[in-house]
């Protein structure tokens, strides 16, 4: 989709929307894969997430993909709620790092 044309009816009108998240007063704050768990602390603005949702949605059929921007930025751990998962070389299933 991010090539423009929609990989489900080959439509070739394709919307490309930033989310925000939605609660009291948060419609500016973009969606994000993950937060700064402890940002009182940090003294990090929790309005600037890692890895920021963008989605490309088909205007004709409807599809819709989800992408994160600079994904190597996202930080890994408990902390942020996040792990790789990274399939092994010869194996069919993918395993937790």
């Amino acid at each position: 989709m991010r090539s423009g044309t929609c990989p489900k009816c080959r439509g070739t009108k394709i919307i490309l929307a930033h989310p925000p998240e939605y609660g009291q007063n948060s419609f500016e704050v973009p969606m994000a894969v993950t937060a700064e768990p402890r940002w009182i602390l940090s003294g990090r603005n929790p309005r600037y997430g890692k890895g920021e949702l963008v989605v490309y949605v088909c205007r004709s059929c409807g599809f819709v993909e989800w992408y994160a921007l600079d994904p190597e930025s996202i930080p890994i751990g408990n902390d942020y709620r996040t792990e790789v998962v990274e399939r092994s070389k010869g194996s069919a299933e993918a395993a937790p790092q």
